[in-house]
């Protein structure tokens, strides 16, 4: 039997289908990632006339962000959210936050990190003072959808797809069906309407409650998957 095949497990859900983990594969994954772990999600809008000075059509502009911080092994997450409300500019406003409540150390964690780079790299060209701050995040952020990519772990439940949605109910057995916003299109447009269509304050504080859950699940669903990783892959 080849160090391949020893290293692959295979273990069984409550209905019989089977979990497959490459153990070596998940094992070299977790070993670059330092804690205190920050995982960070962004939301985002887009509009064909920018409504943003400096900005291009369809340019995705961050409006919100989810933080869960764990500082050590088995340690209770700690949420941080931020929504911008409109006044300044959202990328100076968004590294602003950032700044005052990502550590300087340890790992930022993504699920498909390259849309967190991405923004992060817009902030930069807007905000370029804080280039080298934005270069240092960049270079400590781990990619979690990496893992589910490329097979390591994998469940029938996921339908071969490798997205948080899928990845979540297969692994955790969690999913985002409570949730008055549950994905990221109803986010978008959620966050439009309270801020342009001229709705009561109480109805545009309500979606901002909705947002904020909505992407505190993200980040508290990276959390989650990376503890069942850690079980999985001993």
């Amino acid at each position: 039997m080849s160090h391949e095949s020893r290293s692959r497990c295979v273990t069984h859900d409550s209905g019989g289908r089977k979990l497959h983990v490459d153990k070596s594969a998940v094992r070299a994954f977790l070993a670059q990632m330092q804690h205190p772990l920050q995982y960070l999600d962004f939301e985002t809008f887009q509009t064909a006339v920018p409504m943003i000075q400096g900005t291009r059509p369809y340019q995705q502009i961050p409006f919100q962000f989810s933080l869960h911080t764990v500082t050590e092994p088995g340690a209770t997450p700690r949420h941080y959210g931020w929504i911008w409300e409109g006044q300044g500019n959202p990328f100076d406003a968004m590294l602003d936050e950032l700044g005052g409540h990502l550590d300087e150390r340890g790992s930022v964690v993504a699920y498909n990190a390259s849309f967190e780079t991405g923004r992060l790299h817009d902030a930069a060209n807007v905000c370029p003072a804080k280039r080298a701050w934005v270069d240092s995040v960049v270079g400590r952020m781990v990619d979690l959808l990496v893992p589910f990519r490329a097979f390591h772990v994998c469940h029938p439940a996921q339908h071969g797809s490798a997205s948080i949605k899928a990845v979540l109910p297969a692994l955790v057995g969690k999913d985002y069906s409570s949730l008055a916003i549950s994905e990221g299109g109803m986010a978008n447009q959620a966050y439009l309407t309270a801020m342009y269509a001229g709705v009561p304050e109480e109805q545009k504080r309500q979606t901002f409650r909705d947002l904020e859950v909505y992407c505190g699940q993200d980040t508290l669903s990276m959390v989650d998957i990376v503890s069942r990783l850690c079980e999985v892959a001993v």
